[in-house]
């Protein structure tokens, strides 16, 4: 399993190689929409798994690892997000949900 600093590397190679690919340069806004826009994969990607939409074509194991892929697309540009603002995410979290410990 990769490190959090892995990861975020892992997430700023592919945004690269996304980026020069269809050319594009993500801006404050760009990641708020795209964030967006993957929350939204998500939310019907949970509705198809959870059983909570019309009959899809997907077995229950494609439609659980389709909600894991957009998880994981949510926390990857949340992560693009953060670093484009100049947050240090897992300080935030640090600061934010240590101190009610």
């Amino acid at each position: 399993m990769k490190t959090w600093e892995e990861l975020q590397v892992l997430v700023r190679t592919v945004m690269d190689g996304y980026g020069e690919r269809f050319d594009i340069r993500p801006s404050s806004d760009w990641y708020r929409l795209k964030l967006q826009e993957e929350f939204g994969e998500l939310v019907q990607s949970y509705l198809v798994a959870s059983g909570q939409t019309r009959k899809k074509e997907t077995d229950s194991t494609v439609a659980k690892e389709k909600l894991a892929d957009e998880f994981a697309d949510v926390v990857s540009f949340l992560f693009l997000f953060a670093e484009h603002e100049g947050i240090d995410i897992r300080e935030a979290i640090e600061r934010k949900w240590g101190k009610h410990l």
